[in-house]
């Protein structure tokens, strides 16, 4: 069934993970600051209606996919019309089964929800809309939770990505583009290299698959509105902008359509980012101007707080766990290779991969380590660690608590040498050199038991296994029996 953002609110509301503000909020750190702390408690999605300085009905929409500790992944389960209590491996062969294309559909403008305001030229003002100031310390106020549409000038590609972008005036707005992503690319060796102005619309809202497709590390030409379909099992409706000759998510909440013009920048950043660091510093970047808005009736802006290490998770953190993951999950499935599981932890968003094996024999793991850095979604996490079959991955204590057990430190570290990624500047150890060349390297950790090595590596110890059944059972009768006595006095 199709399914925007409005009707993905609806499901939550049902499982009573829903709570609309109507008290006065400050778009300014305070909807951020709130947000932040029922992330802390894995508490419900906040939608603030009642934003000072703002008509009642526009929307601030917090961390709309974060989860559980126990189960982060559930509301994008949701999102995708699984049951909110899957396990984490079911999940990951569910979204499996869906990376399939569907191509997209077009509808009339007057079909779509995303026209139901207009605005053109001189009524243009990026500030008529809630945009949130995140963090203190941000460059100005961000959007975080959106898909970039822009298309190759050569082809029929159409890429749609996501990056943040700051508000710089009413009708300017900053993108961090870094070579290496696929709109930088577009943008800096073909529209600016020929002094040609980029089109560029911004989808925000819509079918939370959008997001999801829009994280994703497809290979050029491959279109993310097709995976986008295949996720959700039909076709993406979209509909033409009003300004240049894009396709857009017929029931975005908001549509930012404009220009990304040659040679053009502007001061962007610092912001608070994934890593969970404040990233400058500000300079200049690319700037996109904003010729039409289109919205719905009472829009609302999701986002996410990025870098808040201290929650539960945040909604890209989430991604961040899923899309790797169910990637080299299939991968290995595909293969034949005795992985058991696959993850990012949450607290590590695109820092480290984690799977789950067996290790059948000597030189096992170096082989599959090899294949894994080989493939173009490991441009992100430099960290890759094995642990045993029957370890959770999505468990980061236990995954270090095995890395601390069972690695040996000269053995088991593994480098392989230098890489390229486009957002490998990001990450905090890098020397300034390192960042300007957006090179990083490459570890693998064997955290695994070597059972040909006469057993080495501890068995790990919980009350099922050091305790036979029946002793579990005696146990448990003489506990009851002594907290019925307790009650009874």
């Amino acid at each position: 069934m199709p399914m925007d953002l409005r009707d993905y609110l609806n499901k939550i509301d049902e499982l009573g993970e829903l709570k609309v503000v109507d008290q006065e909020v400050d778009w300014n750190l305070e909807a951020a600051a709130i947000a932040t702390q029922l992330n802390r408690t894995a508490g419900p999605v906040a939608l603030f209606r009642n934003l000072r300085g703002y008509p009642a009905g526009h929307g601030l929409l917090a961390e709309p996919f974060s989860g559980t500790w126990e189960r982060p992944w559930r509301r994008f389960a949701v999102a995708m019309d699984m049951d909110a209590d899957i396990n984490w491996k079911d999940f990951l062969g569910n979204f499996g089964k869906r990376l399939n294309p569907i191509k997209p559909t077009v509808v009339s403008p007057a079909d779509a929800p995303c026209k139901e305001v207009i605005k053109t030229g001189d009524k243009v003002n990026l500030f008529d809309l809630p945009w949130p100031y995140v963090h203190e310390g941000d460059g100005g106020r961000y959007a975080t939770m959106h898909c970039i549409i822009a298309k190759d000038p050569d082809t029929d590609w159409v890429n749609w990505a996501n990056y943040r972008f700051m508000v710089h005036t009413r009708n300017k707005l900053g993108m961090p583009l870094q070579y290496g992503q696929q709109t930088a690319n577009l943008y800096f060796y073909k529209y600016e290299a020929r002094k040609q102005p980029m089109p560029v619309c911004i989808a925000i809202g819509g079918d939370p698959t959008i997001f999801l497709a829009s994280g994703m590390p497809f290979p050029p030409g491959v279109s993310e509105v097709d995976f986008a379909g295949g996720f959700r099992g039909e076709p993406i409706a979209l509909t033409r902008a009003e300004t240049n000759s894009l396709y857009v998510p017929a029931d975005a909440e908001i549509v930012i359509e404009g220009e990304v013009r040659p040679y053009e920048r502007a001061d962007e950043g610092p912001f608070g980012e994934y890593v969970g660091y404040i990233h400058g510093p500000r300079e200049p970047r690319p700037v996109m101007r904003v010729h039409a808005i289109t919205h719905r009736r009472n829009p609302m802006i999701p986002f996410t707080n990025e870098g808040t290490r201290d929650s539960v998770s945040t909604s890209t953190s989430v991604i961040a766990s899923i899309i790797p993951a169910a990637m080299y999950f299939d991968l290995a499935y595909g293969a034949g290779l005795p992985v058991t599981g696959v993850a990012v932890p949450t607290i590590w968003p695109w820092s480290m991969i984690v799977i789950s094996t067996a290790n059948p024999f000597p030189g096992y793991i170096h082989a599959v380590a090899r294949k894994i850095f080989s493939v173009g979604v490991t441009v992100y996490p430099d960290f890759l660690c094995f642990v045993d079959a029957d370890v959770d991955p999505t468990n980061a204590a236990d995954v270090l608590e095995e890395i601390v057990l069972k690695a040996h430190p000269l053995n088991d570290f593994h480098g392989l040498g230098r890489y390229e990624g486009p957002k490998a500047s990001l990450n905090v150890y890098m020397n300034n050199d390192e960042r300007k060349r957006l090179m990083t390297s490459k570890v693998y950790i064997d955290a695994t038991t070597k059972k040909w090595d006469s057993g080495r590596g501890p068995r790990r110890m919980n009350y099922e296994s050091v305790y036979p059944q029946e002793v579990r059972q005696r146990a448990e009768q003489i506990i009851e029996n002594l907290t019925a006595a307790k009650a009874l006095v």
